[in-house]
């Protein structure tokens, strides 16, 4: 009789860590960290000209991307996203900071959050699949597609590759710093 209910009892105490295993612990361990933060550094050479049919100019920048959790609640992080764009003399190229309402599980943006409503993917969601995703981060004011393009294997790591392409965005307030740039 004990060993009738031992064969009963040991699997069905083990589906049930496995079904506690699938549907609690793995989606807790998933989501974006309480306390995300990303700092990313870039030196680039950026090339513009004056006017439509003025001479190329081209200036070195250090650019500056910070993200950082501000607060959250549960599921929804509240992220601070900044970039700095600077010349290499210290003068401001482009620089706009924003508050992003992201769901912790998923990495969409929270409509209603944050200061201005947005949609789209903050960042890429966890298991990530070779399909087109809205995307709409600090990185950019504005909302871009990313397309896959292809898949590359990186010293042994394989990588989905993404291009992004974006129409109608309005960075005016990244150069709001100017003095002849009025921002509504």
């Amino acid at each position: 009789m004990k060993s009738t209910k031992n064969r009963i009892l040991i699997p069905l105490v083990f589906m049930i860590l496995a079904a506690a295993l699938r549907f609690w612990i793995a989606p807790l361990l998933e989501l974006l960290p309480a306390d995300y933060a990303n700092d990313v550094k870039l030196s680039e050479e950026n090339k513009f000209r004056d006017s439509p049919t003025g001479e190329w100019q081209a200036s070195k920048l250090n650019t500056t991307r910070v993200d950082q959790t501000i607060t959250n609640s549960g599921q929804a992080a509240i992220i601070e996203g900044a970039l700095h764009a600077y010349h290499t003399s210290g003068e401001v190229n482009f620089e706009v900071t924003s508050l992003y309402g992201v769901d912790r599980r998923t990495r969409l943006n929270l409509p209603g959050y944050g200061s201005v409503n947005r949609t789209g993917q903050y960042l890429f969601p966890p298991h990530v699949q070779p399909i087109e995703y809205p995307i709409w981060d600090s990185m950019f004011v504005g909302l871009r597609q990313a397309t896959f393009e292809r898949i590359e294997t990186i010293e042994g790591l394989t990588v989905y590759v993404f291009s992004f392409s974006a129409s109608g965005m309005d960075e005016t307030t990244g150069y709001s710093y100017l003095p002849k740039v009025l921002t509504y």
